[in-house]
């Protein structure tokens, strides 16, 4: 039945899986597939990828928990181009979600046809279906299934792993839901060995987990978010009854607002009819709370009730987007529908699941407009064809054109396909470019760290930004509409790395991890390099420690006496090397546990 189940949920993801192309929406080219190569490119020289010198001015890479560094699928992307990686990666997502929602019916009391039916619903529907090129989110969401089911059946061992790896697949949002969903799922004498699961998924991904929590307290996004930040794409009651019964294509341009990736809803008019009949079944209470409880979540600020909860519920405030919820409420209407087949006869749950497969697919399948050639990810952009960027070279986003993308991705003015390829065609968009050696100053990454901001905002003000920005290398500012952004050079870059007031300095090694640099001078100087400070980096001056200091507030500077000497900047994150240690202590631990068990369960 299982294998079936899969050709099934492979029959439906036909379009991102097997025709020509790759995803346009999802911002697949202009966050994921950056990140991805970032941390390939740094695997395969045999680098740890801690450091990622082309965002910020340099910023941690491991520690963003989207870039997946530690997610074991994403080797994929080692091994194979990245269009063929990506499919790959997809479908082991389709198909974990899709039978890992059967088995969870299954152990609720569905079986075969039922359960199957369950594993369609949930895997195939609009919500995972319209995620496809948000890499992380789809990741995270494939784990969902399996952490409920292993919790429900109280074996914290496998539901701590699963968790674990829910985590590292890098949307902490999913993670934050399947937590709760669980809770309402699992019975007070299992409460304890849940809750022990969960502090055991917390050890096993500290790797990640503590190198991420010291990112986002140096970012803009340290503390709570604003309710208004937080209620960003929230569904007003009529788009939400219209996306459970047709998918956001078939209605008029007039009617979309926001990012379908996000906002897309689709669970069909076969489901929906079998979900009615499931309610009030034996062992339906948490699969209705989920259904129940989702769809309200993502009504967002069209409800009280979501700012009540901001205030109410540990954690809520941290994430935006209440549309994510649609995954509770797709897997609540998956169990439900499972529910209610169970009340048909044989044949006529057969009859069910070929309505419920021939709906998802007709009508949860992407237009074919929403796709781009696969070679699509290595065009060079223009600027870079025309030399105006790379190298120690950098680009600047201006603030317009931030502004007008963060409008058009919160759903605030009309945002299309046909945008995003302008932007990388023409332009330097965010943060395609990355991947031909540009270095950023700015994105519309939601990792922006404060403290760079804060110089930017401040020269800004006082009318010295293009002073900064020469010392920062940069040879162009990209200003204007995310449709027509034009892109100005700037005279006078200064190199990256200088000795002040006067000396020579060569660059004898040049990675992400470290700098290497002979400097030599006539007199005591300092020696300054265009590239953030951050806690964990450490300067040595001829083998000895050094004293770090910022200059400019936010940027690597170190004082060298006179004469020559080799100065060495190393980044050595604490948080990384503490959640290693706590990581391999964690899976010794559950080694040792799970060998017990089977001896004991041997003897």
């Amino acid at each position: 039945m299982l294998p079936a189940l899969a050709a099934l949920a492979l029959a439906v993801w036909r379009i991102p899986l097997f025709s020509r192309g790759l995803p346009l929406f999802g911002n697949l080219f202009l966050f994921y597939h950056p990140l991805i190569v970032q941390v390939e490119r740094q695997l395969q020289c045999g680098v740890l990828p801690l450091w990622n010198p082309y965002e910020f001015c340099g910023s941690p890479l491991l520690a963003d928990p989207q870039a997946g560094a530690l997610f074991p699928l994403h080797a994929l992307f080692s091994l194979f181009p990245f269009p063929l990686a990506f499919r790959l990666e997809l479908a082991a997502d389709a198909v974990l979600l899709t039978v890992g929602a059967a088995l969870l019916a299954r152990s609720r009391g569905a079986a075969g046809l039922a359960a199957a039916l369950a594993g369609l619903v949930a895997g195939c529907g609009g919500f995972p279906y319209y995620h496809a090129g948000l890499v992380a989110q789809v990741d995270s969401l494939a784990l969902m299934p399996l952490v409920l089911l292993f919790w429900s059946e109280g074996r914290p061992l496998l539901t701590a792993l699963a968790l674990a790896l829910q985590y590292l697949g890098g949307h902490p949002f999913f993670v934050y839901m399947t937590l709760g969903m669980a809770l309402a799922l699992c019975p007070r004498r299992r409460l304890l060995p849940g809750l022990a699961a969960g502090a055991g998924a917390l050890a096993v991904c500290a790797v990640q987990l503590l190198p991420a929590l010291r990112l986002f307290h140096e970012s803009l996004r340290s503390g709570a978010l604003t309710a208004q930040a937080a209620l960003v794409y929230s569904l007003s009651p009529r788009a939400l009854m219209t996306m459970l019964l047709r998918p956001w294509w078939n209605r008029a341009a007039a009617a979309f607002s926001g990012d379908p990736t996000i906002t897309s809803f689709y669970v069909g008019l076969p489901a929906l009819a079998l979900a009615a009949a499931g309610l009030g079944r034996p062992r339906t209470a948490a699969p209705a709370a989920w259904a129940a409880g989702g769809a309200l979540l993502m009504l967002g600020g069209s409800t009280p009730a979501y700012g009540a909860l901001l205030r109410a519920l540990p954690g809520l405030a941290l994430f935006r987007f209440p549309a994510q919820w649609g995954c509770a409420a797709s897997l609540g209407l998956a169990l439900l529908a499972a529910a209610g087949a169970g009340r048909l006869s044989r044949p006529a749950r057969a009859l069910a699941l070929a309505a419920v497969f021939v709906d998802l697919w007709v009508f949860a399948a992407l237009p074919a407009t929403a796709r781009a050639r696969a070679g699509f990810y290595r065009l060079r952009p223009a600027l870079v064809a025309r030399g105006l960027a790379g190298g120690d070279r950098r680009a600047y986003l201006a603030d317009p054109l931030l502004a007008a993308l963060h409008r058009s991705s919160a759903g605030q003015a009309p945002g299309s396909a046909e945008n995003d390829w302008s932007l990388l065609v023409e332009s330097l968009a965010p943060s395609h470019p990355t991947v031909f050696g540009v270095r950023e100053i700015r994105s519309d990454d939601i990792t922006r760290p404060a403290a760079l901001e804060r110089v930017l905002a401040e020269a800004r003000a006082n009318g010295r930004l293009p002073a900064l920005l020469r010392f920062l290398g940069v040879s162009v500012v990209v200003d204007g509409r995310p449709q027509h952004p034009r892109a100005a050079p700037v005279a006078g870059a200064a190199a990256r790395v200088r000795r002040l007031p006067a000396g020579a300095v060569e660059t004898l090694q040049d990675a992400p991890d470290r700098l290497r640099l002979r400097v030599e001078g006539p007199r005591p100087g300092l020696v300054t390099v265009a590239d953030r400070l951050t806690r964990g980096w450490e300067v040595f001056i001829d083998g000895r420690p050094a004293r770090a200091t910022p200059y400019l507030g936010a940027f690597r500077s170190c004082a060298v006496p006179s004469g020559t000497h080799e100065v060495v900047w190393l980044y050595r994150p604490a948080p990384f090397y503490r959640g290693l240690a706590l990581t391999l202590l964690a899976l010794l631990a559950f080694g040792l546990w799970g060998l017990r068990a089977a001896l004991g369960g041997c003897a």
